[in-house]
């Protein structure tokens, strides 16, 4: 983990308040001291780095700050962008850039609203959107592994984000639920529950694979035509009173 350090934000709009004290920044409680500069004039391309050296930089939103004619320029946004990069480089500090998606929910960092030259001037994509499980991020990085789309929850009391668990797994979790609701009523066929699940048929099957592995769940059949895969909720162990000889135990009947 980073030593805690110093955070510059730079922001071109409404600034982000606090929900506990009112001002500045929640960045999981690791920052020293918050430098806030809310208009371009008194924080040209983030000069104020050089002076404080601190170890995380915001730019919100980088756009606001790198005026351009054109964000689907490639060449003039690449040109525009360089100057952060020298920055960056020469101060050490982590330079935090937001910006739009575009309405399109592509892959391979083309999700980005405007030029490819924002995503490959960056070494880290983080894409946030909103789901039905709430506000769901993933990265794209250029070094190390990429983060698969994970929950984000808000602490309202402290607004602090935390992971609250991978996107798939806990669709997984929500589908298991519905196989239980749906085998309540008897027996179903790998159709009949894909049709009475809502939800992809691949997270329906792993639901069902799930259940299978952990014995909530029993299956026959063959899987084949005329003989399909028959699920059930699993019968609880007979559990009546015993009777009989002490030394001789067995189950009544």
């Amino acid at each position: 983990m980073q030593p805690a350090g110093r955070a510059l934000s730079t922001s071109f709009r409404t600034p982000i308040r606090n929900p506990r004290s009112g001002s500045g920044w929640v960045l999981n409680q690791v920052q020293q001291d918050v430098f806030r500069c809310v208009h371009p004039r008194r924080c040209p391309h983030l000069w104020r780095l050089r002076a404080h050296r601190p170890a995380l930089a915001i730019v919100d939103l980088v756009l606001k700050m790198v005026r351009l004619r054109d964000a689907s320029d490639y060449a003039e946004v690449g040109a525009k962008l360089e100057p952060l990069l020298d920055l960056a480089r020469e101060t050490g500090a982590h330079i935090l850039e937001t910006h739009h998606l575009g309405k399109n929910d592509r892959g391979d960092g083309d999700a980005v609203l405007g030029s490819t030259a924002l995503f490959g001037a960056v070494d880290t994509l983080i894409e946030l959107r909103k789901r039905d499980q709430g506000r769901v991020a993933k990265s794209l990085q250029r070094y190390g592994t990429d983060l698969a789309e994970t929950v984000a929850s808000l602490d309202e009391e402290t607004g602090i984000v935390s992971a609250a668990g991978d996107l798939r797994e806990l669709q997984i979790q929500v589908a298991m639920d519905k196989v239980r609701d749906a085998l309540a009523g008897g027996q179903l066929t790998q159709k009949e529950a894909r049709d009475l699940v809502e939800g992809s048929t691949a997270l329906t099957f792993s639901a069902l694979n799930r259940l299978l592995e952990s014995g909530e769940v029993s299956r026959t059949g063959t899987g084949r035509k005329g003989d399909p895969f028959l699920y059930a909720l699993a019968q609880s162990p007979d559990l009546s009173p015993l009777s009989g000889d002490p030394d001789g135990w067995s189950v009544a009947g």
